[in-house]
């Protein structure tokens, strides 16, 4: 490892370059190699690039995982290997040298992937990737479907979440929270029994799709990975990848539809799915902001798009009501 490269480790508790030499033998890589910080992701995760040689790698590094949560981490990996094996074009999760696709060395939990060489797509881009990227949703939807895992390892509850923020007032932004409550009211009285679950990606956006020479080349970022609604994905996602516009997210799930077809309750549940999928993740948006960076005055930026979308849905209901 190069001198200077020693100080992004320094910046990390339980981290040194003996230990990432001592971890990266596990997974078959040995010195010398390069070591670079990259951007954590909302999991908490610690992400570094390395590099041996000509081949790149990236080591996802988790703190104080439970047993539980260990476990589900495992699933995930295993979900990507078989992913990987039928032709979605996923991360491969390399393995130690006693077969695990993860290492723990109290309090941290290692994982190590290839690097998919590209750039995430970006908002400008959209439109040129539009039509290939609900076609790599449905396929990769569809073939989550019939992975044989454990789905018991994968549970969630999407509704819970967001009963949770209304019972504790997570939500400090009084305003917005009464604006809100006839959408919870209407969401909450959904027939959940008429919705179809399934293993769903959890975080399909652009920032997670990677482009190379004018083509999608991987997906990345199965963190949020879960046994959950399907019309909670389809909800997601196309409110990232048709930028809020709401002209977009229609033309999304109409696209969805044509490959992956809603039933026509999931096509009724996808507006009150959107607000409060929106609502949770700005939330969540807030605790990270909070515990990170401990500015509890910062509202715009965290409502900004629960905001937008709410009023855009309002004036257009139409718009997506008659999907």
């Amino acid at each position: 490892m190069n001198s200077n490269n020693k100080t992004p480790l320094d910046l990390h508790n339980n981290l040194s370059e003996s230990v990432v030499n001592n971890v990266l033998s596990k997974f078959r890589i040995t010195n010398p190699y390069s070591l670079k910080t990259l951007k954590g992701g909302y999991s908490g995760s610690i992400n570094f690039m390395i590099q041996k040689e000509k081949r790149r790698f990236i080591l996802k590094i988790y703190d104080n995982l439970s047993t539980r949560e260990i476990n589900v981490l495992s699933r995930r990996l295993q979900l990507l290997s078989v992913l990987k094996r039928r032709g979605i074009p996923v991360q491969k999760s390399m393995l130690t040298t006693t077969g695990k696709n993860f290492y723990v060395r109290k309090p941290l939990c290692f994982t190590l992937f290839e690097y998919i060489k590209g750039k995430s797509v970006r908002d400008s881009q959209q439109h040129v990737f539009f039509r290939e990227a609900v076609t790599l949703h449905t396929n990769l939807l569809t073939m989550m479907q019939h992975c044989q895992i454990k789905k018991n390892f994968f549970l969630d509850d999407f509704t819970q979440k967001v009963r949770n923020i209304f019972k504790n007032k997570e939500f400090v932004d009084y305003k917005l929270m009464k604006s809100l409550k006839s959408n919870y009211n209407e969401f909450i009285n959904l027939n959940f029994s008429k919705l179809r679950k399934g293993i769903i990606h959890g975080d399909f956006r652009r920032g997670n799709l990677i482009e190379y020479d004018g083509k999608i080349v991987g997906i990345i970022d199965f963190d949020n990975a879960c046994y959950d609604y399907l019309i909670l994905e389809v909800a997601r996602s196309s409110v990232s990848f048709a930028c809020r516009k709401i002209a977009e997210m229609r033309r999304y799930v109409l696209e969805f539809d044509k490959r992956f077809p809603l039933t026509k309750y999931e096509k009724e549940a996808y507006v009150p799915f959107v607000q409060m999928a929106l609502l949770y993740d700005a939330v969540q948006f807030k605790k990270k902001i909070m515990n990170n960076i401990g500015n509890k005055s910062d509202n715009v930026r965290v409502l900004r798009s629960i905001e937008y979308i709410s009023d855009a849905i309002r004036k257009k209901s139409s718009v997506l009501n008659d999907l």
